[in-house]
């Protein structure tokens, strides 16, 4: 009996794919890996060499830095351009935090902030009159139909210009070294004018607002739209204006200040002297209390916000004095202030720390009468979390680097780190140390060929550690 044959079915677990596909396939999987690795590549180098360029212009900025040190004028630079030495500091903390960007950014603005000093300092950049630091809103227009327009640190103005402050703080600075503060709220008209001598000098028209100046050699004149006011060269003062009630204030703090009103009535003022106006009568002289003297904390002094929330601000007591006026503020200028009262009666005030940071400081005394004298020479006090310096062990002294010292003659570069908490001195001067520990000082030699570079750092339990460093000193 024949059989029906059936083809036999076959069971396959596999499926055949061409070798074209595989081919393709493992291409495609090897571009994409290919991809992510360059990539990965890239974002790694684009790191590093953002942290090497963020890195150059700390080091450029830092050097910048140091040549102004070596002027016996740093205290003052300084204070005018604070903001350069602020972006220092947080450039090298974005560092550390290995924020490349960010570093490199503030790098650049502290660089570029510096090298325009220098310029200015070295007499590259002439300018009659210039804004020497700039808080807040302030303005400026050349001459009558100019058009406003926005104040920056450096800016130059000439004799025809006029400034305006809202609710911003402005210092100018003249060619002979004068120093004008034009406070909130003020408008003024500059100009130049020979005087009964013969010679040249400032004059500033206010035409409301309140001035504080520091004259240099040639003194100066405020004029306000009811009196004249001639300061004495070498000589501090203040003159305020109100313009809707018609009244001025006439005050020298040290020095001598001639004041004549529109109908002829003239005073002469001597230091903590102060004579008012009314449309255009004269009041009498009157004294004003003396200027206070910080004490406590020191100008510059380190406070670490996990030892201690509060800080106790103390000052010399002033003669004829029945209270006292405190300012504490993130600017130099006192801008905007965090704290501002008038009512202290003791020589000491606590206040509460909220925040890291750096704190300008100043008092003032006032009379029974309601007088007001000189504000203290303004002074700072740094705060900040010290947890990461490692410094724990009272026994243990502080850590202490030399990081790189240059030669330039006689002059040395000296830069470092330290302990935040430490002080340090560089051939017995003293030297500021900064809130992430680094320093920097530039020294002048007095020997020629081989000498010594001293660094020590003592912490608060006085604990010291030394440094010696043999550098040779070329006469050239």
């Amino acid at each position: 009996m024949a059989q029906h044959l059936r083809p036999k079915t076959q069971n396959r677990d596999w499926y055949s794919v061409p070798v074209s596909s595989v081919r393709r396939a493992f291409l495609l999987f090897f571009f994409v890996i290919l991809l992510l690795g360059g990539s990965l590549t890239y974002q790694r180098w684009e790191m590093d060499t953002l942290e090497d360029r963020a890195k150059m212009a700390i080091d450029d900025a830092a050097q910048l830095a140091r040549q102004l040190e070596a002027r016996d004028d740093y205290p003052r630079l300084r204070r005018e351009n604070f903001s350069a030495w602020e972006d220092l500091e947080s450039a090298r903390a974005e560092l550390a935090a290995e924020r490349f960007r960010q570093a490199l950014d503030r790098a650049k603005t502290s660089h570029n902030t510096l090298k325009r000093v220098l310029r200015i300092e070295e007499g590259e950049i002439e300018g009659k009159i210039r804004f020497a630091s700039v808080q807040g809103s302030v303005e400026y227009r050349r001459g009558e139909r100019g058009t406003w327009r926005r104040a920056r640190i450096h800016d130059t103005l000439n004799p025809g210009d006029w400034v305006k402050t809202t609710d911003g703080t402005a210092e100018l600075r003249f060619v002979d070294g004068s120093e004008y503060i034009l406070r909130r709220n003020t408008m003024v008209h500059l100009d130049r004018e020979e005087n009964a001598a013969g010679t040249s000098e400032h004059v500033t028209d206010l035409v409301f607002g309140w001035v504080e100046l520091s004259t240099a050699e040639s003194g100066g004149r405020v004029k306000t739209p009811k009196s004249n006011a001639s300061v004495g060269r070498g000589s501090e003062a203040l003159v305020s204006f109100d313009r809707e009630a018609g009244a001025g204030r006439f005050a020298a703090y040290a020095g001598a200040v001639e004041v004549e009103s529109d109908s002829g009535q003239k005073q002469e003022l001597s230091a903590l002297q102060q004579v008012t106006q009314k449309g255009e009568r004269l009041g009498p002289k009157v004294n004003l209390p003396g200027r206070p003297e910080l004490s406590s904390p020191v100008d510059d002094q380190h406070i670490d916000y996990e030892r201690s929330r509060e800080v106790t601000l103390r000052w010399k007591g002033v003669a004829a004095s029945d209270r006292y006026s405190l300012m504490v503020s993130r600017s130099p200028l006192f801008a905007t202030n965090l704290i501002e009262t008038d009512q202290l009666r003791s020589t000491s005030a606590r206040l509460a720390i909220k925040g890291q940071g750096i704190f300008f400081w100043q008092v003032s005394a006032i009379s029974r009468q309601g007088l007001r004298g000189p504000w203290s020479k303004p002074q700072q006090f740094r705060v900040a979390s010290l947890k990461a310096s490692g410094k724990v062990d009272e026994g243990v002294p502080p850590e202490l680097e030399i990081e790189e010292i240059q030669t330039f003659g006689r002059v040395v570069l000296v830069s470092g780190r330290t302990d935040p908490r430490a002080e340090v001195s560089i051939n017995s001067q003293p030297v500021t140390v900064q809130l992430d520990g680094g320093f920097n000082k530039t020294i002048e030699m007095d020997q020629v060929g081989f000498a010594f570079i001293e660094v020590v750092a003592t912490d608060n339990w006085k604990n010291t550690t030394d440094l010696k460093r043999r550098v040779f000193i070329d006469a050239f």
